[in-house]
């Protein structure tokens, strides 16, 4: 597809998505309401204060879907059918689990499914490590079951994210964003398409979800909106080597910096959860919004938060990019894994502040104060002159 088309494509793309999934939430919410399909809040794990809608994916679901069939053209990729039935297929297992609540390994089981459908089907693979722990190439096998792997890890690092208003759907948007550039800038027509639209669903949608938010994504939305977000990483990972116009030093790397705060949170838990000989599938209060709520963060003040944080680590990523390859995996974990004590450290702070400036409001004069002092100034002075004559 010529340049201009292209653009235009894009654009369309992210309009149709974005006026989709905005036209059907308001439609979604009052049904929600009326069959009382509402998350009631429980002050544990659920953190909302009002009962709201959790099915905020089905307008995601439909904005994605229509947007991308609609316009892609006739540069169709591989992977499109294979997508879309992957897609469904989560589609069903999360309006289930919102409405209803599925058995987690059941979940598990849709995920990888899936994941499968996508990674055996559309041939989307991470057949190329950079290097990375001294693999170059990989056997084919080896490819489908990490690739597989690596889905199923995104899609439930955008799952268990989804904890406060707008946080999921606001790191998704930061990826989605830089996927379409970077897709679009070395011409990659049917996966700059699909970031456009995914794009412009989270733009919908995120109207709604902003704190305080009306409705949530729920897992229909999360795991579909994970679902893309893999796709467009591996095959960010595998078009690289074919991109003449801007093309990344270790691709791998910077993929990873497009997720990572969401993959790093799930890492982190996950080896906890080990750690105390629990169930992966564990209900705790260990993830990093909670955290941050616990150290007196809001929802806005988290998202902004951890928005600022992601855009300076994919800052890092871009800047870092001649380091060895290990030392450059090191570093960009190590930042995702310095956020909560790097919040504690700026909620300290911050205390300290507010506690000096109410102790120089404290130990300032007040104009009450000052006219007080004056009567005994002057009771003062006459005492003296009582003196002097005595």
């Amino acid at each position: 597809m010529e340049v201009p088309l292209l653009s235009l494509s894009i654009l369309l793309a992210l309009a149709t998505s974005a006026v989709i999934t905005a036209f059907n939430i308001p439609v979604i919410i009052s049904l929600a309401y009326r069959k009382k399909l509402i998350d009631i809040p429980d002050n544990k794990r659920k953190l909302h204060k009002q009962p709201t809608p959790t099915l905020g994916g089905i307008a995601i679901f439909i904005g994605i879907i229509i947007s991308f069939s609609l316009w892609i053209g006739e540069s169709v990729p591989v992977f499109y059918p294979y997508l879309v039935a992957g897609s469904v297929l989560l589609f069903t297992v999360g309006v289930n689990d919102d409405i209803l609540e599925m058995n987690p390994w059941k979940k598990l089981s849709a995920q990888i499914m899936a994941s499968a459908v996508v990674v055996i089907g559309g041939e989307v693979r991470l057949d190329f490590l950079d290097g990375l722990l001294g693999f170059g190439s990989l056997p084919e096998f080896v490819a489908i079951a990490l690739t597989i792997f690596t889905f199923v890890l995104i899609i439930n690092a955008f799952n268990l994210i989804d904890g406060v208003d707008g946080l999921a759907a606001t790191m998704a948007l930061i990826g989605a964003i830089f996927f379409c550039i970077w897709f679009f800038v070395n011409n990659h027509d049917g996966e700059s398409v699909l970031a456009a639209s995914l794009t412009g669903a989270l733009v919908g949608f995120l109207y709604y979800n902003r704190a305080p938010a009306k409705i949530f994504m729920g897992d229909t939305g999360s795991l579909i909106v994970g679902l893309v977000m893999a796709v467009l990483a591996v095959r960010l990972i595998e078009l690289n080597s074919k991109s003449s116009v801007f093309a990344f030093e270790k691709p791998t790397m910077f993929a990873l910096s497009l997720l990572i705060i969401p993959m790093a949170d799930t890492i982190r838990v996950i080896v906890v959860r080990l750690m105390k000989r629990k169930s992966l599938f564990y209900p705790d209060r260990n993830h990093i919004h909670h955290r941050l709520l616990e150290m007196g963060f809001g929802h806005r003040n988290i998202c902004r938060f951890l928005t600022i944080t992601h855009l300076g680590i994919i800052g890092v990523a871009l800047f870092l990019y001649s380091l060895e390859i290990h030392l450059y995996m090191l570093s960009l974990w190590g930042l995702a894994f310095m956020i909560i004590p790097t919040a504690h450290i700026l909620k300290r702070w911050q205390a300290r502040i507010k506690l000096r400036q109410r102790e120089r409001k404290m130990q300032k004069p007040t104009m009450a104060s000052h006219y007080s002092r004056k009567p005994a100034k002057k009771e003062h002075r006459l005492a003296k002159i009582s003196e002097y004559n005595d």
